[in-house]
């Protein structure tokens, strides 16, 4: 279908009057020809059945070569895709929630801003704060703090193994948690 549509006065001529303009509109409706599809006349081709052979079990007599299959050998997928390079122990762990830094005998955990990545000072503890606690029966807290961005608790605990853990949560709600020797300061991921 095609539309016209026709305009009496314009709304500047309709001032002072109980009409609108849009009163003076007419829109005829008027129906185009579709296009029709004439049809060909084509030869219709009538499948042809090839004989199938049906395989049989006794041997022919000529030798048959099998495949030789070479397995592919499976990719080596690294252990790290990407790396931030900003020196925190967790540098490896993009999106995070926290970044942890260690220097001169203090750790230093910032909370993250997911919007910008830029972050903010959450909390402290030290080798002295570690060497104090006693985790013979059990974990025990060492310090606590929040991130500033998120509002999610951040607690560090001395597990019974010697090694750091620190639990907190991104803005959903998804547990973060990251483990390491303090020794070497290689940290591991528990919940990522």
């Amino acid at each position: 279908m095609q539309f016209r549509w026709h305009q009496g006065p314009s709304a500047a001529q309709n001032v002072g009057r109980n009409t609108a303009a849009i009163d003076n509109v007419k829109i005829d409706v008027v129906p185009l020809e579709e296009p029709t599809e004439e049809p060909t006349e084509e030869p219709i081709e009538e499948p042809i059945e090839e004989p199938i052979e049906e395989p049989t079990e006794e041997p022919t007599g000529e030798p048959t070569e099998e495949p030789t299959l070479t397995p592919t050998p499976v990719p080596v997928v690294p252990k790290v895709i990407a790396k931030l390079n900003d020196g925190s122990l967790n540098a490896y762990h993009l999106g995070r929630p926290i970044a942890i830094y260690y220097s001169n005998g203090q750790y230093t955990i910032y909370g993250i801003d997911i919007n910008t990545g830029w972050g903010s000072l959450a909390l402290t503890f030290t080798d002295e704060d570690i060497e104090a606690a006693s985790a013979e029966d059990g974990p025990v807290v060492i310090a606590t703090g929040q991130n500033p961005y998120n509002f999610r608790p951040i607690t560090v605990y001395l597990l019974p193994t010697g090694e750091i853990q620190v639990n907190t949560m991104y803005w959903d709600g998804k547990e973060y948690i990251v483990k390491w020797d303090p020794a070497d300061k290689d940290l591991n991921a528990v919940a990522w």
